[in-house]
């Protein structure tokens, strides 16, 4: 029989602090937090992770500063499903943009299902300008 092993990982400051007023609801992403070094003393906020935008939302608004504790947060360039998006369409010297709403999860690089006003669902690729997902 094998020895019951338990690794912990060093505590590097996987904690959260808001660095901007959080709405309740909002995925909280990269460019929202600074890490800060965990502190058993401050009461964290409450927030609920969202299995299909995977992501983090605070239940209630999060003020500047307000502890977040151990979260996980939506990288830079990530959109969750129903961000509204404008897709832009080029041929040549035409350039078309519209509203679309994506129907799932994504990084910048990768192909998501986005919708339409009109209700037509289609692919395509996800290239986030910086600052896009803010």
């Amino acid at each position: 029989m094998f020895p019951l092993l338990v690794l912990f990982a060093a505590d590097t400051g996987d904690c959260f602090e808001a660095v901007r007023t959080l709405s309740a609801g909002a995925p909280i992403r990269a460019e929202d937090v600074m890490a800060v070094a965990c502190d058993g003393k401050r009461d964290a906020v409450a927030v609920r992770y969202d299995r299909s935008a995977r992501a983090a939302l605070p239940v209630a608004a999060v003020p500047t500063g307000g502890y977040l504790g151990r979260i996980s947060v939506l990288p830079s360039g990530a959109v969750v499903k129903g961000e509204r998006l404008t897709l832009r369409s080029s041929a040549g010297p035409v350039v078309i943009e519209r509203e679309v709403t994506a129907l799932q999860s994504g990084r910048s690089g990768e192909r998501i299902f986005v919708q339409d006003a009109n209700g037509a669902v289609f692919a395509a690729a996800l290239l986030l300008s910086p600052g896009a997902a803010q």
